[in-house]
C-alpha cells in the first residue's frame, strides 16, 4: 500500500532532516564570515568606538548557536530578543558596557544551550554522545541481544568495577 502524499512542509522537513548531518560544522564562508567580524571588530577597536565589542559579542554568538550547538531558530531570536533589551535598557541608564551586558547575557546563553542540548532534536556538537536513542544491538536481537551484551566486555576491558 503506497504512503500517502506528503504536504509540502512535511517534505521539506523531512529533507532537511536528510540532509543535516549532526556534529560540529565549519565551512570556507564560516570562515570568512569569521575573519570580516575579527576584523570589524578590531577596526571599530582601534576607531576607538566604546562598542567594539557588540560586533564580537554577536559574531562569537552566531558562531556558537549555528555551527557548534546548532540551535533552534526560535532559541536564537529569543537570545537576540534578550541581546538587545539588554543594550537598550543599559544604554538607557547610562550603564552601557561588555562587562555589564555580559553579566546579563552569559546565563541566557547557557540557557539556550541546555535547553537545545537537551532536547530531542539536537544535532550539534557531541550530538552522538548526548543522544537519548539506545545503542545498537550489533545485529543481535530479542534475547540472544541481552545474552550477548552480559558476555561482551565492555571497551578497554573490565578495569575492576
Amino acid at each position: 500500500m503506497p504512503l500517502p502524499p506528503q504536504s509540502p512542509g512535511e517534505e521539506r522537513r523531512a529533507t532537511r532532516r536528510r540532509l543535516s548531518t549532526p556534529g560540529f560544522r565549519f565551512s570556507a564562508l564560516d570562515a570568512g564570515i569569521l575573519a570580516a567580524l575579527v576584523i570589524a571588530s578590531g577596526l571599530l577597536y582601534r576607531l576607538p568606538s566604546p562598542l567594539w565589542w557588540i560586533s564580537a559579542l554577536v559574531g562569537g554568538h552566531f558562531f556558537l548557536f549555528c555551527n557548534v550547538f546548532r540551535l533552534a531558530r526560535v532559541l536564537e531570536l529569543v537570545w537576540a530578543f534578550a541581546f538587545l533589551a539588554a543594550v537598550l535598557l543599559f544604554a538607557v541608564s547610562e550603564r552601557l558596557s561588555l562587562i555589564n551586558v555580559l553579566a546579563f547575557q552569559a546565563p541566557i546563553s547557557v540557557g539556550v544551550i541546555v535547553w537545545e542540548i537537551k532536547s530531542p532534536r539536537y544535532h550539534g556538537i557531541l550530538a552522538a554522545w548526548v543522544s537519548r536513542d539506545p545503542p545498537p544491538s550489533d545485529g543481535v536481537i530479542g534475547a540472544e541481544a541481552a545474552e550477548h551484551t552480559k558476555e561482551t566486555p565492555p571497551p578497554g576491558g573490565n578495569r575492576g568495577r
